[in-house]
C-alpha cells in the first residue's frame, strides 16, 4: 500500500510521523497546491485506487471522479441509502462516527469497513480512468 496525502492543510508533525511509520509508503507532494489548484487536486486524486478520508473536500473530490471512498463523520445532512450518498456520490461509503472519540476507537471501525469494501478490489477501474 502506498499512502498519498490529499489534505490541503497538513501539519508537519503529522507528515513526519506518517513518513517515519509507513516504511516510505507515505507520499506528500509539497509542491502541489491542493487548496487553490483544483486541477492538481483532481489529478492527484485520479491516481488513487481508493480514498479514506474524513468528510472533507479530500473525500468529495475523488468521489466526483468515481473513485471508491470511505468517509466518516457526524450524522450526514444529505440523504443516505445503505451508507451511500443517494445519486450524488454513489462510490462513497459513509460511516457515521463521533469524531470526538479517541483515534484508538475510530481506527478499528474504519479498518473493518475498509476490509469489507476491499475484499473484491481490482485496479481495473483506476487503469481505465488513467487510460492504461
Amino acid at each position: 500500500v502506498t499512502y498519498v496525502n490529499l489534505q490541503y492543510v497538513s501539519v508537519e508533525k503529522e507528515l513526519s510521523y506518517l513518513q517515519e511509520h509507513t516504511n516510505g509508503n507515505f507520499i506528500d507532494f509539497p509542491d502541489v497546491d491542493l487548496f487553490d489548484d483544483l486541477d492538481s487536486a483532481m489529478s492527484l486524486s485520479a491516481i488513487c485506487d481508493f480514498v479514506v478520508a474524513a468528510n472533507t473536500a479530500a473525500s468529495v473530490l475523488p468521489a466526483v471522479l468515481d473513485i471508491p471512498v470511505l468517509s466518516w463523520g457526524a450524522p450526514y445532512l444529505m440523504p443516505l441509502l445503505e451508507g451511500k450518498y443517494i445519486l450524488t456520490l454513489p462510490t462513497t461509503h459513509y460511516c457515521e462516527l463521533d469524531e470526538r472519540r479517541p483515534t484508538k476507537e475510530i481506527v478499528p471501525v474504519l479498518k473493518e469497513e475498509l476490509g469489507k469494501l476491499l475484499k473484491d478490489f481490482s485496479p481495473e477501474a483506476r487503469n481505465r480512468r488513467l487510460g492504461l
